[in-house]
């Protein structure tokens, strides 16, 4: 086992529920009556025009602050699934670059030109000077290629290379969250989301990470798994050590 091997599933998975937790916080302060009143109670409003400024008015200023804010909930849940997607894409990738460390040979399909699979020019290995080092610069090229395309694919190529069984279900959710995420960045498409589907999001990425994690300790890879099995995962002599801390 060669260079710095460890799935941090943990960092991860816990970034995906704090972008949940962010905007859950303030979907609860906004829909909370007694937070809104007190929010604008807090505001003072003032005029140039004397005459202008009447009780009428901060109402309706009052009013016209509580709306933008509870405009700006659909800004915020898009923001939300487009970082937990953004968790899931980063994890994928740091999934892939340590099973790539641990198991080389894993990375024939993503080495060298289409027919020229698993291949290393020559000049590669000379420059690099080091066979750990090979391996570290392959594991990344290899990873970025492996995380990329439709979530679905990248959970794929990961239960193919690790002898686990594709689950279609899941499969089928990601993809769509991926789409709704695509039509976030790409259409500026922000509104219509409630707080049930931010959720139903968050329970899927954290699926896919949970699918992820089943993968690492098949393949026996270090790392911390307590979101999952309530332990870290340690090899040691090709056996797994499983640890509470």
């Amino acid at each position: 086992m060669m260079g710095s091997v460890n799935f941090n599933a943990d960092l991860w998975y816990w970034k995906a529920l704090e972008d949940f937790i962010a905007y859950k916080d303030i979907h609860e302060f906004v829909s909370s009556k007694s937070a809104m009143k007190a929010h604008t109670n807090s505001m003072s409003y003032s005029s140039l025009v004397s005459d202008s400024h009447t009780s009428e008015t901060e109402i309706k200023l009052a009013e016209f602050s509580e709306d933008s804010l509870k405009g700006s909930l659909d800004h915020f849940a898009a923001l939300t699934i487009v970082g937990m997607c953004a968790s899931f894409e980063v994890a994928a990738k740091d999934f892939f670059r340590n099973l790539f460390m641990v198991h080389p040979e894993y990375m024939h399909e993503y080495i060298g030109a289409e027919k020229q699979k698993g291949q290393i020019p020559l000049l590669d290995i000379v420059n690099m000077g080091d066979y750990k080092k090979l391996i570290e610069d392959l594991s990344l090229k290899s990873a970025s290629i492996a995380s990329k395309g439709k979530y679905g694919m990248v959970l794929a190529r990961a239960h193919k290379l690790c002898g686990l069984e594709k689950d279609e279900k899941i499969v089928g959710q990601i993809n769509k969250i991926q789409g709704d995420r695509n039509k976030i960045v790409h259409e500026k498409k922000v509104v219509g989301r409630k707080v049930s589907d931010v959720a139903e999001v968050h329970a899927v990425i954290a699926e896919c990470l949970e699918a992820l994690i089943k993968c690492a300790i098949q393949k026996k890879i270090d790392g911390r798994y307590t979101c999952f099995t309530g332990e870290n995962v340690f090899v040691a002599d090709n056996l797994i050590v499983a640890s509470d801390s």
